[in-house]
């Protein structure tokens, strides 16, 4: 045994003193302690799922089956789509509690919602809702990214395995650093648009069904009341309700929610509210659940050619359009409008025929009310393919342009402008847009007759947006129907004969002297000027 090399055999002085010690203290020469593992309070703080969840039984049962050990792969990661309002992260909150319940995820669970906290701050979060002291955290973003994975190797090596979700996730980018290649840890992302590239397994919630509509109804109008029995005892006006809100959640809850407000409001009334689907939205509007707000904030994150391709769909009368027909009027290949397409489907939905596709009337109604921009083009798509500040709509048929028409003009004859000969040129164009809509041999798709866009300009006349949707339901039914397309146009020449008031009057004096009254105005087509005529040099003057 060397000087320094301590003596196993050597005597042992342990002392405890200096305390009051209620439970069992152990003392010896060589101690070796494994302690159990302890879940920090921050993976422990998933937010606890609604107490009303309906329906999804199948979706359910299909994402906590890839929660079991036993379907387990290295990194799956599950990506929730689905409408804006469809109730992503209330199904993945119930399958989560659901699976640790069962105890398939005892190293805890890491929840954040995406839109308020991503990328470097993120994953700092991570790291130290692990348990890590801040003092060891390395200040490189790549440095901390591998210290998140060796955190998640360790704890499923340990059989502590984590559970990540990740809410409402919008670019692949907010997650970087924070899906390892390596660590296994699985994870689910809720999205409010289409992610491309992300994913091991996919996930797309469709609208609730009709009887889950209305059970979700009654189950959160009774959490407040418990003895309200409006929707028992109404089932018709409850399906009313629930067939307004599109089957989404969200509209469902909120519409619920103002019920369980008004106690005493019947439900055929609120029925009679939401019945007009250009004020829907608006009675569907709560403090804390406002479906407009998540649909703008869903629209503005649309590319441009995306925008054009959903309002294109909404303005289809037909339960279904075809892509084949969309690419047409868009004049792209259709591959292109069929990739589109896809990048839509958190607010559209594929229909029962193969290449079709279609919208709930609640997002077709926010689309189509929405005002008109001027913003750029994408390739191929023709120059006015929808009215701008000037009302231009110029649709392409056989490749020639049709003129514009002009959103003002239509404003000003549905307000009465022109007198009796604008009255006859909107008459003439009321007849024409009630004309057969000749679709060719596919019926399916395609927009309506422009019917319902003219009646609910009349009703509006000073409605820019009513203006707009006319014009554009007019061109998108002209570059379908080549009979109406010439109609179209031969009204359109005789319209901008129609003296409207809407165009610019300059009028300038200038270069004499005037020694009578002067005139100046717009129209004097209805005016008798009654001034006597002027003498001739040679005639006498009366009185003399």
């Amino acid at each position: 045994m060397t000087e320094n090399e301590p003596d196993d055999n050597g005597p042992v002085d342990s002392a405890i003193s200096g305390g009051l010690f209620l439970s069992r203290s152990v003392q010896g020469g060589d101690l070796t302690i494994r302690q159990p593992y302890e879940l920090p309070p921050a993976l422990a703080a998933l937010p606890a799922p609604t107490p009303a969840f309906v329906g999804r039984t199948a979706e359910l049962d299909d994402l906590t089956a890839l929660l079991t050990r036993a379907t387990r792969q290295d990194n799956p990661v599950v990506v929730v789509g689905g409408p804006t309002g469809g109730g992503k992260t209330e199904l993945v909150l119930t399958a989560a509690h659901r699976a640790i319940a069962q105890g398939w995820f005892p190293g805890g669970v890491l929840f954040a919602d995406v839109s308020r906290l991503h990328g470097s701050a993120l994953l700092d979060g991570f790291v130290r809702a692990t348990g890590l002291p801040a003092d060891r955290i390395p200040p490189a973003r790549a440095a901390r990214s591998a210290l998140f994975a060796l955190i998640l190797d360790e704890l499923a090596r340990t059989d502590c395995p984590l559970l990540i979700v990740f809410d409402d996730v919008t670019h692949p980018d907010q997650l970087a650093g924070l899906l390892p290649a390596t660590a296994p840890a699985i994870t689910i992302v809720t999205t409010p648009v289409h992610l491309r590239g992300l994913g091991t397994h996919r996930m797309i919630l469709p609208a609730l069904a009709a009887a889950d509509a209305t059970r979700l109804l009654h189950s959160v109008v009774t959490m407040a009341h418990p003895d309200d029995t409006r929707i028992l005892d109404h089932p018709e006006d409850a399906a009313r309700v629930a067939g307004f809100c599109d089957g989404l959640p969200l509209a469902l809850r909120t519409a619920a929610v103002l019920l369980a407000e008004s106690p005493y409001r019947p439900l055929a009334a609120l029925a009679e509210d939401l019945a007009d689907p250009r004020t829907r939205l608006d009675e569907l509007t709560h403090p804390d659940r406002d479906l407009r707000t998540r649909l703008d904030k869903c629209h503005a994150r649309l590319d441009p050619a995306q925008a054009r391709l959903l309002r294109l769909l909404a303005l289809s009368e037909a339960p279904e359009t075809t892509t084949q027909r969309l690419a047409a009027l868009c004049a792209d290949p259709e591959e292109t409008v069929r990739d589109r397409l896809m990048s839509l489907l958190h607010l559209i939905e594929a229909g029962a025929q193969p290449e079709s596709w279609r919208m709930g009337e609640l997002i077709r109604h926010y689309v189509r009310a929405r005002p008109e921009t001027s913003s750029a083009e994408g390739t191929g798509t023709p120059r006015h393919a929808f009215p701008t500040d000037t009302g231009a709509v110029t649709p392409r048929q056989g490749g020639c342009q049709m003129d514009p028409v002009s959103v003002g003009l239509l404003a000003s004859l549905a307000g009465g402008a022109g007198g009796e000969v604008g009255r006859q040129v909107w008459t003439g164009l009321t007849t024409l847009v009630r004309r057969p809509f000749r679709r060719g041999e596919d019926s399916a798709g395609g927009p309506g007759t422009g019917e319902d866009e003219l009646v609910r300009l009349q009703q509006a006349p000073g409605d820019g947006n009513r203006a707009h949707a006319l014009s554009t339901a007019l061109a998108v039914r002209a570059a379908l129907d080549p009979d109406f397309a010439a109609a179209l146009a031969a009204w359109h020449e005789q319209a901008k004969l129609v003296r409207t008031g809407d165009g610019t009057v300059n009028n300038t004096i200038s270069g004499g002297s005037f020694h009578a009254p002067v005139l100046q105005g717009r129209d004097f087509s209805h005016t008798t000027f009654n001034s006597p005529t002027p003498p001739r040099p040679d005639e006498p003057v009366a009185g003399e």
